[in-house]
This record gives C-alpha cells, structure tokens and sequence, in this order.
C-alpha cells in the first residue's frame, strides 16, 4: 500500500538540478576573483621594485607597525614647519 509514484516528492529532480547550477555558478566566480587577483599582482609588479613588494608582505599586517610611526609623517610640510 504505497502510491503509485512512490514517497519521493514532485520538486526533489528540479532541486537536484538547482543546487548543481548553483554551484558551478559559485565556482565560475571565484575562478574569475582568482584571476583578478593574479592580474592585479602581477600589475603591482610590473610597477613596484620587487624589494618592496618583498617588504609590504613581510609588514603585511597593522602588528607590525610600531605605534610611534603613526604620528611620524615626515612630509615636506611637516619638515618645514
């Protein structure tokens, strides 16, 4: 005593479908974020020396800034002054 087409529900197919669509959107989107990302790195070394690219990713993060260098600007203006 079952019915005819089973327990399955109408919309499990579609769902199935929906959920690979989606998916492959999702990874198309990061294949083009991954390649924006390699041309902008490669745009930054085409116009910066490579010994400073190396030394922007060995100070990469904000801990590695000495508080004191916050308020040391060093700019013409501030020299003259």
């Amino acid at each position: 005593m079952s019915p005819v087409g089973g327990w399955g529900v109408a919309w499990e197919q579609p769902l199935y479908a929906v959920v690979g669509v989606v998916s492959l959107l999702i990874a198309i989107g990061f294949s083009f974020l991954q390649i924006s990302r390699f041309q902008n790195q490669m745009l930054l070394y085409s116009l910066v020396p490579k010994h400073l690219v190396a030394e922007l990713k060995r100070r990469s993060s904000y801990v590695d800034y000495k508080a004191d260098d916050a308020f040391e600007f060093n700019t013409p203006a501030e020299v003259s002054a």
